[in-house]
Order: structure tokens, then C-alpha cells, then sequence
């Protein structure tokens, strides 16, 4: 704690840059008149700080947590200790990744705005996500009528279905169209339009919607939709195997293609895997 700042904020020993210092008029000039005696940051500077202040990873240490804290529970001095606790049993919700090797260029993603992958689409439709829960399109905040998911993998087909489901819930009269060179399973309460066949491209329009090209048997043919989802397989991360080692765990089942609510067992008594979008 630096009580000499007068400011109770601990050092940090990871933040990228120190923090932007305002420049002030100075004192012989302030006795003069009345001007502004602090200056703004200049526009390299603020971007500078803006970018800090986006890095720092971590609480800034401004203990307004504690002040706030009417029965004082947070101590900042309390030292790392290992903690055992008894439970009936245990569920790992650890999440799982796109693969980035599986997702082809001609799909448009990471080239078009409105081109996003599943897991992107999955924050977009939650409530804490980057629209409170409204599904809209990353390049005008417009409200899609027409989504096609684009299913390469037979997972990515599960979770699209799942997906669209949730998407048709928030939008009753949106238009799903799904490319799939599978046969989706039937899911209740779910109306969409099958593409079977190869999607080979995605273009935008000059209206930012997207232009797909497929090909089903042996003619290509061109669809027209406002907003695109491309699903690649899901696999866990690096990091999620690691803790599975730890715990001698087995690979598990996809526990990303139930719903939530549902439980995949682990292999071993007692401890299971949670996941997948809601219903």
C-alpha cells in the first residue's frame, strides 16, 4: 500500500506503462487570469492510456470494493492457501473452442463483419453478451431477418441447431437457413430451410449483406441472407485438458452438444461435465 500518493493503490508490478501524467499551466502564468489550469491529453496521448488501462488484466487496485464492503470480508494482506472442502459431487463447466485450423478462408470470417463463428454467436445471444442478449449485425447494429449457419462438422451441425433454436425463440419470424452436407436431427419448436450441400464462398454486398455460393450435387447455386454463423467442430482447450490430467480424467463425451441442465459423467464417480447452449 502507498500511503504517499494519498491514494491507497498497491503496486503492480505487470502493468504495461505508467499512467498518463496531465500537464498543468504554470503557477507564473496561473496568477495572471483565470484559465483552465489542467490541460485535456492529447490525442496520442489518451489512446496511449485508453490502451494501459485496457491491459492491465487485473483489479487497479482503487479499493473501492472495500470501501463499499460494510462488513470489511476483503483483506488485501490475506496470503494464498490451499482450501479442502467436502462435497457430494462435483460438475466441471470448463467451456470448449472452435478449431482455428477448420475454418476455411472463402467462408468470409475475420474478412466481413457480419460473418461470425459459433462461439461469437453464442456470446451475442446471451444476456451479458456484447448486445444484452439482442441479436444484431456486427456492421450497423441492425436487426438480421435472415441468418444462415453454415455446419462443417458433425458436432457444428448439433450446436447450429441449438443455436438457431434460441435464435428463432428471440426473433419468431427470423429466417434460418442452414448449410449442412448432413441430415440434422429434428428439433422441436425449430422451423428452418436445409441447404445440403458445400458452401464454396462467401461475398459481401455493397449493403454489407452476404452472398453465398454452394453447390448442391452438381449445380452452384447463390443465397442471399443478412448474416452469416460458420460452426467448425468444438474441442476443449488446451488448458481444460491440462486440469483433466491433473485430475486423471479421460477425454469426455461433447458435453457441448446437450442442453444445459443435462450432465455428461466423467468416467469417474460422482464428478461430471456441464455445457451447451440453453434451451
Amino acid at each position: 500500500m502507498i500511503e504517499e500518493r494519498k491514494r491507497y493503490i498497491p503496486e503492480f508490478n505487470d502493468i504495461p506503462a505508467a499512467r498518463a501524467k496531465m500537464s498543468e499551466l504554470p503557477v507564473e502564468k496561473r496568477i495572471k487570469d483565470f484559465s483552465e489550469v489542467e490541460f485535456v491529453l492529447g490525442k496520442d496521448a489518451a489512446t496511449d492510456e485508453a490502451k494501459r488501462c485496457l491491459s492491465c488484466r487485473r483489479c487497479l487496485g482503487c479499493k473501492l470494493c472495500l470501501a463499499a464492503c460494510e462488513p470489511r470480508a476483503i483483506d488485501f494482506g490475506q496470503p494464498e492457501e490451499p482450501i479442502e472442502l467436502t462435497v457430494d459431487s462435483i460438475v466441471i463447466a470448463p467451456g470448449a473452442e472452435e478449431v482455428p485450423a477448420k475454418m476455411r478462408k472463402e467462408l468470409g470470417y475475420g474478412k466481413f463483419l457480419n460473418v461470425v463463428n459459433g462461439v461469437e454467436f453464442e456470446a451475442i445471444l446471451r444476456d451479458d453478451g456484447p448486445y444484452g442478449g439482442l441479436i444484431l449485425r456486427p456492421s450497423d447494429g441492425e436487426i438480421p431477418q435472415t441468418i444462415a449457419f453454415v455446419a462443417e462438422g458433425k458436432n457444428a451441425l448439433t450446436y447450429s441447431m441449438k443455436e438457431m433454436l434460441v435464435a428463432q425463440k428471440q426473433i419468431p419470424h427470423i429466417q434460418l437457413i442452414l448449410f449442412t452436407r448432413e441430415e440434422p436431427a429434428a428439433l422441436e419448436g425449430i422451423t428452418f430451410e436445409q441447404r445440403k450441400g458445400e458452401v464454396l464462398e462467401v461475398k459481401e454486398k455493397e449493403n454489407h449483406n452476404l452472398l453465398i455460393q454452394w453447390r448442391e450435387g452438381g449445380e452452384v447455386k447463390e443465397e442471399e441472407c443478412e448474416m452469416v454463423v460458420v460452426q467448425t467442430p468444438l474441442t476443449l482447450a488446451p488448458e481444460v485438458v491440462n486440469v483433466l490430467n491433473q485430475l486423471d480424467i479421460a477425454k469426455p463425451a461433447p458435453f457441448w452438444e446437450v442442453l444445459d441442465g443435462e450432465l455428461v459423467a466423467s468416467g469417474k464417480e460422482r464428478i461430471f461435465f456441464a455445457g451447451g447452449i440453453g434451451k
